[in-house]
């Protein structure tokens, strides 16, 4: 009696929200949709077919309206019919794609992309799972769920392991999956507390998936090492594909005292059971570094007063390729926050102006600082398109624009 009593009362707030969500979304509907156009400077317009960009604008009140732009197309979060908003048909566009193609095998799982990998042959997850001990406070029971789907007959495989030395943990977070031949790794974030200090390090699990056991568990990156007399940071580098990580592992580390900063860019090969760091210049170190796993290839970009550098690192070879050069807008610097994604061997950098990488607000009108788009091609090494998005109508000037994200356009 009781369940079917809290089945009533879910199903009437669902209503209640339901309902009281679209009645915001119609006010907003029912007035002049703010409209935006690209207009270019240089190059080919076709370029902005492959790239959507979503954000959050505001008509001047309480009401928010999700919009996603591809091209000269815009979608509206008012546009959606009310189970598409509740199945967050505008949320993480790879995860919804993989949704549409593999209903079945996507049911019930974490809609984060970097638990996920998928290649001509398969799709493979994993996760990781854990219950909480209430008598000592922590997660406890950790396992590590995995699940495959064969493309070729449509088979799924599943299969759950339990993590050996539990007791050293507090939480465990996937980082990252790949399949190579007949084994998974999953790259996983490990915290724990050793000496009442918090701990964080980065483990590797390896997989057999024929024999569906575990091979091995590896201690590769930590958060706390003895040769480091100060704090110690690892940051993951996930390729701009999240379901295409590879046989590298990348990760920046940067060791800090009261005076000094020290940065270092260290890789891991998951066949060969080889770690090195990158050897680049040090002023390199400082520039942000795209990712392009698949290529083997880092991308440093280097912002100057009118003037982008985009210099291509080898890594499986270690050699320095020579830098692209693209001139920019006089207006961007090195602390404006960007966008980046490489789509088809081009280099996409969206840079919204009216924001930092410090966390200054980036809502602002539109119509008085328009984010610029520029788009490189890497293998031929030349601009292919430099333009900015501009308001189309009224209702668009009055808004603030917020960006939110920066996709390949799957759609």
């Amino acid at each position: 009696m009781m369940e079917r009593y809290w089945k009533l009362m879910f199903i009437a707030c669902l209503l209640v929200f339901g309902i009281g969500f679209f009645y915001l979304h119609d006010t907003f509907a029912e007035k002049e949709l703010p409209e935006y156009t690209w207009k270019k400077q240089k190059g080919n317009d076709d370029v902005l077919e492959d790239v959507l960009v979503q954000a959050y604008i505001q008509d001047g009140s309480y009401i928010e309206e999700t919009i996603q732009i591809a091209g000269e197309k815009s979608k509206y979060a008012s546009q959606l019919s009310f189970l598409e908003t509740l199945n967050g048909a505008m949320d993480n566009l790879k995860i919804k794609q993989l949704q549409q193609e593999y209903r079945g095998f996507m049911r019930g799982k974490t809609e984060n992309a970097y638990n996920f990998y998928e290649n001509e042959q398969l799709l493979a997850y994993a996760d990781i799972t854990s219950e909480w001990d209430s008598s000592r406070f922590v997660q406890s029971n950790f396992a590590l769920e995995v699940e495959t789907l064969s493309k070729r007959d449509d088979k799924t495989t599943s299969f759950s392991i339990k993590l050996p030395n539990q007791d050293q943990y507090n939480y465990v977070d996937v980082g990252e999956v790949t399949v190579l031949g007949d084994k998974l790794y999953v790259l996983a974030q490990n915290g724990m507390l050793i000496d009442d200090e918090s701990q964080s390090e980065m483990r590797l699990y390896t997989i057999d998936l024929t024999n569906e056991k575990l091979m091995s568990e590896q201690r590769l990156f930590s958060d706390k090492e003895e040769s480091s007399a100060g704090g110690r940071e690892v940051t993951l580098l996930h390729d701009t594909d999240e379901l295409q990580a590879s046989k590298y592992i990348a990760v920046m580390v940067s060791e800090f005292d009261e005076d000094d900063e020290k940065k270092q860019l260290q890789l891991f090969d998951i066949e060969k059971q080889e770690e090195w760091s990158v050897d680049v210049p040090k002023k390199m170190l400082e520039q942000e570094v795209v990712a392009h796993m698949g290529d083997e290839t880092f991308y440093f970009l280097h912002e100057q007063k009118g003037k982008l550098s985009v210099t291509p690192y080898l890594f499986a070879e270690q050699q320095m390729g020579d830098p692209i050069e693209v001139a920019i807008s006089d207006a961007i610097d090195v602390n404006m926050m960007k966008y980046t994604k490489i789509i088809h061997d081009k280099l996409y950098l969206l840079y919204d102006m009216n924001s930092s990488k410090e966390g200054e607000s980036n809502s602002s009108h539109i119509s008085g600082n328009p984010p610029l788009m520029y788009v490189i091609d890497l293998k031929d090494k030349a601009l292919r398109y430099e333009g900015e998005l501009t308001p189309k109508n009224k209702a668009a000037k009055n808004a603030l624009f917020m960006i939110e994200s920066m996709y390949e356009n799957e759609q």
